[in-house]
């Protein structure tokens, strides 16, 4: 099943960028494979869905510990660091599936 969607733009070009549903934030986070972020950073990617990989990893409210969430994504779980404001900070997690979060509207 998918964990990773990959999101398109207005024309439906592929730019890259990844979307999946964080349970420790209870959010989606998204990943850059081919264009940088905001903070010139992209990720190596693994190509698969349905147990990603990514290099480095993954800090999301970096300027804002009291929502921070930092992580490794690898086959497919994600290993959230001890530096996560979360319940979740410490443990590995299977990424949940995509299906079950498909309303654009959240992101």
């Amino acid at each position: 099943m998918v964990k990773f969607h990959l999101s398109k733009d207005e024309e439906h070009d592929v730019f890259g960028l990844y979307l999946f549903y964080c349970p420790g934030c209870e959010y989606h986070h998204h990943v850059h494979t081919l264009t940088p972020n905001a903070q010139g950073q992209k990720f190596g990617f693994n190509g698969d869905v349905d147990k990603p990989t990514i290099s480095s990893s993954l800090l999301v409210n970096k300027d804002y510990p009291e929502i921070r969430c930092r992580s490794l994504i690898k086959d497919g779980n994600i290993q959230f660091l001890s530096d996560c404001h979360h319940h979740l900070s410490g443990l590995t997690v299977e990424i949940p599936e995509w299906e079950d979060f498909e309303s654009e509207d959240e992101l």
